[in-house]
């Protein structure tokens, strides 16, 4: 096997990123910054068993220096990642080139020289194989017809206590492709979390509102064939965005799993 040198795609190369968002009990909510692709997938791997050595990966330097970190904390890798790995790649890559046309750009690059990838032994700290196959994974699923690309609004009070629980079950078969998540002052943060622990790129709409608003039925149903509600009934705003969701052509479905209130 060769070593990459043609092919401009490398995950360890610097463009940063914001991932997934930290929450707090008396502060708002952080995003984390990856310096690269390799930052985020390597410090994924400690999500949920050790969020100190999480952030000390995000916070390192060099594809080497965070492969020590990994080797020497090998115990405290979350029990389910080689089931997640390929999931983990393509969400930091999807956030990764929603940020950055650099990164859609070199992306493509890698993707069209899938094979000559596959034959490098290692690219920015993972094998060339591994790269390879998650980049056509990436580019594949996103003109497939079948995956979900799921849109949520859950809001405080109405999220039932075992979301993750249902969730688990509703996605049993398969996790969303991605996930537009209202995430305004009167969102609830659960759904975020559980997507950022299932691997399932995000994209925020409405960070900025106080409360949910009539306005925000067009952002939050934009490119999805999902809608996954915990919100009122009874209130305007959530009347408002149902009827569009109603109203898309192809029809997007809804999934209603919020407590009635």
């Amino acid at each position: 096997m060769s070593e990459l040198n043609t092919i401009p795609f490398d995950p360890a190369a610097q463009i940063p990123f914001y991932g997934y968002r930290r929450f707090f009990l008396d502060s708002a909510p952080m995003f984390d910054l990856s310096p690269s692709l390799i930052h985020f997938y390597e410090s994924e791997k400690f999500r949920g068993t050790d969020e100190e050595l999480r952030l000390t990966v995000l916070g390192s330097g060099t594809a080497r220096e965070i492969r020590k970190i990994t080797k020497r904390h090998n115990s405290s890798v979350r029990k389910d990642w080689r089931a997640v790995r390929g999931r983990v790649f393509r969400a930091g890559l999807a956030m990764q080139v929603l940020q950055s046309r650099k990164a859609m750009a070199l992306a493509r690059v890698g993707f069209a020289n899938s094979m000559e990838l596959a034959s490098c032994k290692r690219v920015g700290g993972l094998p060339g194989a591994f790269i390879a196959e998650e980049l056509q994974n990436f580019f594949q699923s996103a003109t497939g017809h079948g995956s979900t690309r799921l849109g949520v609004i859950a809001l405080n009070g109405c999220v039932p206590d075992d979301i993750e629980r249902r969730l688990d079950a509703l996605f049993a078969q398969g996790k969303p492709m991605s996930a537009a998540i209202y995430s305004g002052g009167d969102a609830d943060p659960r759904i975020e979390i559980w997507c950022a622990h299932a691997a399932i790129p995000i994209r925020l709409t409405g960070k900025d509102s106080r409360r949910l608003r009539e306005e925000d039925a067009a952002v939050v149903t934009a490119r999805i064939n999902a809608l996954l509600t915990c919100m009122p009934a009874s209130r305007r705003e959530p009347k408002t965005i149902l009827a569009a969701a109603a109203a898309k052509r192809p029809k997007i479905r809804v999934l209603d799993l919020g407590l009635k209130v």
